[in-house]
C-alpha cells in the first residue's frame, strides 16, 4: 500500500516544494541546494533568522567534522542522503517529512555554542540566546495552552446525543475526511461537505444551501483552518448560514465547533454574504470504509 503513494498525483503536488526543481539545471539546482539548509532550519527547525542560523549551524557541524569525523559522519551523511533523494524526486525534504533532521540541527546548535564558548563565554551565551529563544518561547506557549490541534472526535461525540431523526450533518471541507473517519465510532455521519474558496476560485457543488437542506435542521462542523484560508473564515461561513437559516445551538470543543441551523425557520438576521469568500457550495459526501471499529472501545470488527 505504501509503495503506491509514490505514484499519487496529489501527494506529488503536496511534496513538490520539498523536491529539487525540474528540469534539473545547474543554476536552479545550485540555488535550491544553497537555500535548502535555511529552509530546513526554518521548517521543521522553527529557528529565527533562518539564513544566519543555518550558517551558524553549518559552522558548528564543520567544527565537529574536523574534531570527530567518524561521529560527525553518522550525523551528517543521512542529511546528504536526504538531499540526494530530494534531487532525484524520491523523497521531499521540507516540513513534516524532514522532522528527522531535527537531531542534526540540534547537534549543530550545540556544536556552534561549544565553538563560541571556546572563543568567549559571553559569545556562547549570545549564540544560544539567538538560536534558542524562539523555540523556547514557542514551547512555553504550547505548555501554557496545549490545545493547538483540532480534535474532531470529542466534538462529534457531543453532537450525537443532540441529533434528531432527519438532522443533516455538514462538515467544512477541511474537516470532512476526519469527520467521515469517525462516523462509525461516533454515530455522526456527514452527509455533505461545505467548500469555500478565494475570489475567482471554483467550488464544486451547489451554492443553494436551502435546496440541499430542504427545510431540515443542519449541523455544521468546523475545526481545521488551513494556513491559506482567509481571516475570519469560520465567522464568514456562519454569516452565510445565518442569511438562510436560524441558529439554534452551538457546541464547542478544543479548536472545533458544531453549530445547529434550522432551515425551516426564518433567519433572525440577514447579514451580507462576506465578499472575501469567493464562493460557498455544498456537495454530497460518500461513505467509505475506514477501518475504525465502532463503540467507545471498539467492536473488534473493522468497518
Amino acid at each position: 500500500m505504501l509503495r503506491g503513494l509514490g505514484h499519487d498525483p496529489f501527494l506529488h503536488l503536496y511534496w513538490k516544494a520539498g523536491f529539487a526543481p525540474r528540469p534539473l539545471a545547474p543554476v536552479s539546482l545550485g540555488l535550491w541546494l544553497a537555500r535548502t539548509p535555511a529552509r530546513l532550519v526554518h521548517d521543521p527547525g522553527s529557528l529565527p533568522l533562518s539564513w544566519v542560523a543555518a550558517a551558524v549551524i553549518a559552522a558548528g557541524l564543520a567544527a565537529t567534522v574536523a574534531r570527530r569525523p567518524a561521529e560527525a559522519a553518522v550525523v551528517v551523511l543521512p542529511v546528504l542522503a536526504g538531499v540526494d533523494a530530494a534531487v532525484l524526486g524520491s523523497y521531499p525534504l521540507l516540513g513534516r517529512t524532514a522532522l528527522w533532521t531535527l537531531p542534526v540541527i540540534a547537534v549543530g546548535v550545540a556544536a556552534a555554542i561549544q565553538v563560541a564558548g571556546r572563543a568567549r563565554p559571553t559569545l556562547a551565551v549570545a549564540v544560544a540566546a539567538a538560536l534558542l529563544a524562539g523555540p523556547v518561547l514557542a514551547v512555553g506557549r504550547v505548555a501554557h495552552d496545549p490545545t493547538t490541534w483540532s480534535d474532531m472526535r470529542p466534538l462529534l461525540q457531543a453532537v450525537r446525543p443532540n441529533l434528531r431523526p432527519g438532522d443533516l450533518v455538514w462538515a467544512h471541507s477541511g474537516d470532512t475526511p476526519t469527520a467521515a473517519y469517525y462516523a462509525v465510532a461516533t454515530g455522526v455521519v456527514v452527509s455533505s461537505t461545505v467548500d469555500d474558496d478565494l475570489p475567482g476560485g471554483a467550488c464544486a457543488g451547489t451554492g443553494d444551501l436551502n435546496a440541499v437542506a430542504r427545510g431540515q435542521r443542519v449541523w455544521f462542523v468546523y475545526g481545521y483552518r488551513a494556513s491559506t484560508a482567509p481571516a475570519g473564515e469560520q465567522r464568514a461561513l456562519e454569516d452565510v448560514f445565518a442569511s438562510s437559516a436560524r441558529l439554534v445551538a452551538r457546541i464547542t470543543r478544543p479548536q472545533a465547533t458544531a453549530t445547529l441551523w434550522d432551515f425551516g425557520a426564518p433567519p433572525a438576521v440577514h447579514p451580507p454574504v462576506p465578499a472575501h469568500l469567493g464562493c460557498v457550495a455544498v456537495s454530497p459526501v460518500g461513505v467509505h470504509p475506514t477501518g475504525l471499529t465502532s463503540g467507545p472501545f471498539g467492536s473488534g470488527h473493522p468497518t
